[in-house]
């Protein structure tokens, strides 16, 4: 028998807290998307942008996904148009993807890339990075409002679908 006084809260307690403490809503309706790759980058890029248009009907408050193949990182035009593309469709919420991206082996011309993406697209809305580490907290100095890391969980991730059981 342990003598300690703890207080059971409810799951609304809990609710209502993570709400107060998060900076992004976890109902905001998303666009569907494509991976915006290297050999495909115009097409895919024109898509998504439609997709995001489409999706600004259903609901006020809505975001996109933005899926990037590491290779778009190394060139800045990709990336200015990227941002140009994204900035016009009136999103909340832009969450980065970026394709198996270790962030410790990220060059100076990608990390500047991304730099750029994050302080361009948080002028119009928020950003988050879906899979982070390090990095992506000091990245919250140029706009970065959140991103997805837990132990057990992951740092960075590939589009590829994991394949046999989890661990």
């Amino acid at each position: 028998q342990n003598n300690w006084n703890m207080e059971v809260q409810s799951d609304n307690y809990f609710e209502s807290l993570l709400n107060e403490l998060s900076p992004i809503r976890r109902d905001v309706p998303m666009a569907p998307y494509f991976v915006i790759s290297d050999g495909l980058f115009e097409e895919r890029l024109q898509v998504n942008i439609a997709l995001a248009r489409a999706t600004s009907n259903i609901s006020k408050t809505w975001g996109c996904f933005i899926p990037i193949e590491r290779p778009i990182l190394k060139d800045i035009r990709r990336i200015e148009k990227i941002v140009q593309e994204y900035k016009s469709v009136g999103a909340a919420l832009f969450v980065l993807w970026l394709d198996a991206v270790d962030e410790l082996t990220l060059n100076e011309i990608e990390l500047s890339s991304l730099i750029v993406l994050i302080e361009s697209l948080s002028s119009v809305g928020k950003v988050m990075n879906y899979y982070g580490g390090f990095l992506s907290a000091v990245l919250t100095k140029y706009g970065l409002s959140a991103y997805g890391y837990g132990a057990g969980y992951s740092e960075w991730r590939g589009f590829a679908p994991v394949k046999g059981m989890l661990p």
